[in-house]
């Protein structure tokens, strides 16, 4: 029963700090952390245009040279001559 007091308790001061500890920190974290932390844009290497973030490409199974479960079967992979043998 001891034990769970005590975990009880730790558990309630670990709720507790992680709820107060940003409400007290907050204030002291400099504005030029904060602006650079609502940026929306992805970081990528210096001179490099490899912006994919707009949707301009498809990717996964709409890709145009996707080819894995996902992808329609063509006519000569459903023959009969191409079936797996599991014994």
């Amino acid at each position: 029963m001891l034990r769970y007091a005590i975990l009880y308790f730790v558990m309630l001061v670990v709720f507790v700090g992680l709820i107060v500890g940003p409400l007290v920190a907050g204030s002291k974290i400099p504005s030029s952390v904060a602006k650079s932390l609502s940026s929306t844009n992805l970081l990528q290497p210096v001179n490099q245009n490899n912006n994919d973030t707009e949707g301009h490409t498809q990717t996964g199974t709409g890709a145009v040279g996707y080819s894995g479960a996902g992808a329609t079967a063509s006519a000569s992979a459903t023959g009969s001559n191409n079936r797996i043998k599991l014994i």
